[in-house]
């Protein structure tokens, strides 16, 4: 039976040096006893450890047959393919779960088109995870910092489903409707004007009306429920959320964005644009990944690689923020909340949003074609007055 010896103490049975028999992730037994043993008994275990590692009847030294079989494979095959055999065990159980079904298709072109001519090889990443999250989830939300192109990476997406002659939809704040319309309208100024983009753009307050025209759309006669994808930017607007069932006469803007256009009609797909996509309370991004599974956290706990419920990993994230939030200053810091969440928070987190930062791209991609980031200058004090620069 196996042990484990530390600081003279002994904690038995250990199966395996892994993760789940170290106690640090949860593993499928119901539950699982380790009996920890101290000074002199642990000293018995060790005493038995090296009769049994100095006893050559029990036991052989293999370093150099493990050295002879390495030198034969190395002598067999190309270094190329020790690689990829290298890299296939390491990733073989996540290709087990990709799908062709998941994975952008080129043959739409998209690839060929101007916006992507356009993006930076770190939005073209995000722009190939997105479609898969779109296929796989149903949803995604873009959550990069300030200034890293989230626009540009999702007209790009829609690029995509438009030559797989799907209806796009893009909601967004009234402000932001120039900067939307440009990029579909055949303008001079317009630098994609040659990928003859044809989304539709209405604006979050639109949702709340059923009559009257807006941007250039008659309303009353809007099919709300036609659209296979919608881009929703500065989702965080939604983070309230809903009952997802009620009176119409009641239905807030959250609903009216589920009833009218996500479960009506036909299959919808929904990616989130937002900097700030949680607020103060993690209910807010819970809300916002909500419009992906239409308000059923059945359709995508099934999907996803967690031991708890979407409700579940969010309420014990959110006492673990309000227990964090109790703690003393010095010890508020974020590797100590990052540790005081759940494995199963991380794991929805990657399945359905992608969130980077300047720092992350400066450290993961090659920056050559971008340059320097920007740097904020410090504010200048002049009497009783603060300038930002």
């Amino acid at each position: 039976m196996g042990f484990m010896n530390v600081d003279d103490k002994s904690y038995m049975p250990i199966n395996g040096f892994t993760t789940v028999d170290l106690g640090c992730e949860r593993g499928n037994n119901a539950y699982y006893m380790v009996q920890k043993s101290e000074s002199p008994m642990s000293q018995a275990y060790l005493q038995l450890f090296e009769q049994l590692w100095n006893d050559k009847d029990k036991l052989q030294d293999v370093t150099d047959e493990v050295i002879k079989s390495i030198t034969t494979v190395y002598n067999e095959n190309s270094p190329d393919y020790l690689y990829f055999v290298t890299l296939y065990n390491i990733f073989n159980e996540f290709l087990e779960d990709v799908s062709e079904d998941v994975l952008p298709n080129e043959a739409t072109g998209f690839k060929e088109s101007k916006i992507w001519s356009l993006l930076y090889n770190f939005q073209k990443d995000a722009a190939m995870a997105i479609i898969n999250k779109l296929e796989k989830y149903n949803g995604c939300i873009l959550a990069d910092s300030v200034g890293l192109g989230k626009t540009f990476t999702a007209l790009s997406v829609i690029k995509y489903y438009e030559n797989r002659n799907k209806s796009v939809l893009v909601l967004c704040p009234k402000k932001l409707a120039n900067n939307w319309n440009t990029y579909k309208d055949n303008y001079v100024n317009n630098p994609i004007a040659s990928d003859r983009m044809r989304y539709d753009v209405l604006f979050h307050t639109d949702l709340s009306r059923d009559r009257g025209t807006s941007n250039g759309l008659d309303l009353d006669r809007l099919n709300w429920g036609n659209y296979d994808l919608v881009v929703i930017d500065e989702s965080h607007n939604f983070r309230n959320g809903g009952k997802v069932s009620g009176d119409d006469d009641k239905e807030n803007r959250y609903l009216k964005l589920m009833n009218k256009v996500i479960k009506k009609g036909v299959k919808t797909k929904v990616l989130m644009l937002s900097a700030t996509p949680v607020n103060n309370r993690f209910v807010d991004l819970r809300n916002q990944i909500a419009l992906a599974y239409e308000g059923e956290s059945e359709l995508l706990d099934s999907k996803l690689d967690t031991n708890k419920s979407i409700d579940d990993i969010f309420n014990q994230a959110q006492k673990a923020f309000n227990n964090w939030s109790k703690l003393e200053p010095e010890q508020r810091t974020t590797s100590v909340l990052l540790k005081m969440l759940d494995f199963d928070f991380f794991e929805l987190l990657d399945s359905i949003t992608i969130a980077r930062s300047r720092k992350h791209i400066q450290k993961y991609y090659d920056t050559s074609d971008i340059g320097t980031f920007p740097k904020r200058k410090l504010p200048i004090s002049k009497g009783n007055a603060l300038i930002m620069v």
